[in-house]
């Protein structure tokens, strides 16, 4: 059994790609002395039991094929996955000489030891499928699709396939993972490849900046994942309302040459009927904020009103309502703002010192008289890079009662008061 699966063999295509390296080894993906390095791949069938392997490759630190077989899974088959396993039925599989998964998990343990470094491209599932314990069967995971993965925002990160990957960055064509053709030992091939020409660039080098832009730009726009804080969420559309019409009756005119892409209309039926909703994309955040200003300059066709999950504004002819769709963990509100204050006071008199390199963006002020009318008020929000941030700075405040005051709302909130000029921050 072992002389049948053990192939002695080197990569079959030598494609390299010459890069400048510069610097020490990227923290998230270490270059290890000491340790033994293996390639691995895989595709998965859905079992009565879980996801199992039915073909697994294993390559060696130098190329050399140690494993490449299909492989009987345990359970009964629920979805064969064809785009991805190439296998319709168990007649199939049977036709590729498969070995138990038993025998595979034998011989994957005769190489691979506790301190082995495990590479690849999204190989999580297929090492838990294989049974494979961190720390008892293999030291850590490289896993390349991190590597390249584009972070949109502190919780949205946009991944990328190998091929699309290979065929950018190596300037080869590979079957995608979802194509019938798709080879689990040519995938090993190319993550060595990739491995083999990053491994010494760090994460923020402009090298791998550049290679992560180029991925992202080179995707066709329909797969493209998007940072919330570029879009603006527009709901309660009335039936029968086209795209063309949504877009000249709800977003000013001033905007409608930077929206980047409004997406296709989704319907559906309601207490009071059928009505839509969509999402509108800019091409970067100041254009989401002058489309809000817009809006909350417009009070003859526009009402808004503040909720825990933000500010949300309401037609006044046709009820269709306009939200940004910023992460709510990350902001910060801050109410009752003297109308001298820009918003580089706001971030001055209202961040701790410590906190403030955190913040990624105080939103313009919007003014508001108050209900004498003798004079305005604003009211804006503080987004942070992380959700940690906003924390610390309500830990901050609640720790400095001299300045301070606060209460739980009815919604569960916090609402600080700032005693000597009446600040608030929720």
């Amino acid at each position: 059994f072992f002389f049948g699966l053990f192939l002695a063999g080197s990569l079959s295509r030598s494609t390299t790609i010459e890069h400048q390296t510069m610097g020490t080894a990227n923290m998230d993906f270490p270059t290890v002395s000491g340790y033994k390095f293996f390639y691995l791949d895989g595709a998965l069938v859905s079992c009565t039991t879980g996801p199992k392997p039915v073909c697994v490759a294993l390559l060696d630190e130098d190329g050399g094929i140690l494993l490449n077989c299909y492989v009987v899974p345990n359970g009964a088959v629920t979805c064969w996955n064809t785009q991805s396993t190439n296998l319709k039925s168990f007649n199939d599989l049977l036709e590729c000489n498969p070995v138990h998964l038993e025998q595979v998990t034998e011989y994957l343990h005769h190489f691979i030891c506790p301190e082995s470094i495990l590479i690849g491209h999204g190989i999580g599932a297929v090492v838990e499928a294989c049974g494979l314990q961190r720390g008892e069967d293999y030291g850590c995971i490289i896993d390349t699709s991190d590597w390249f993965a584009v972070q949109l925002s502190p919780t949205l990160c946009q991944p990328f396939s190998l091929a699309h990957i290979v065929k950018l960055l190596l300037g080869d064509d590979v079957p995608d993972h979802d194509s019938s053709k798709r080879d689990p030992l040519l995938d090993a091939q190319y993550a060595r490849m990739l491995y083999s020409s990053y491994r010494d660039v760090p994460y923020d080098h402009p090298i791998m900046c550049q290679a992560r832009e180029t991925l992202y730009m080179a995707l066709p726009k329909e797969k493209r994942l998007v940072d919330p804080a570029l879009t603006v969420i527009l709901s309660c559309i009335p039936e029968g309302m086209s795209a063309k019409e949504l877009k000249k009756m709800v977003i000013p005119r001033q905007v409608t040459h930077v929206v980047d892409k409004l997406s296709e209309i989704e319907w559906a039926e309601e207490k009071g009927g059928r009505v839509g909703k969509t999402v509108v994309v800019f091409k970067n955040t100041h254009d989401v904020a002058q489309m809000i200003l817009r809006l909350h300059s417009n009070p003859d066709d526009w009402d808004w009103c503040v909720k825990k999950e933000g500010q949300t504004y309401i037609n006044k002819h046709n009820g269709i309502k306009v939200e940004e769709a910023d992460d709510v963990a990350l902001k910060v509100y801050v109410h009752s703002i003297p109308d001298d204050w820009s918003e580089v006071d706001v971030k001055k008199r209202v961040v701790p010192a410590v906190l403030a390199p955190h913040v990624k963006e105080v939103k313009p002020t919007q003014f508001r008289k108050t209900k004498a009318g003798s004079r305005l008020l604003g009211r804006t929000h503080i987004m942070f890079y992380s959700d940690w941030c906003v924390l610390e700075m309500m830990r901050l405040m609640q720790v400095m009662p001299h300045d301070w005051g606060w209460t739980t709302q009815s919604d569960g909130s916090l609402l600080f008061s700032r005693k000597k000029d009446h600040i608030l921050v929720e």
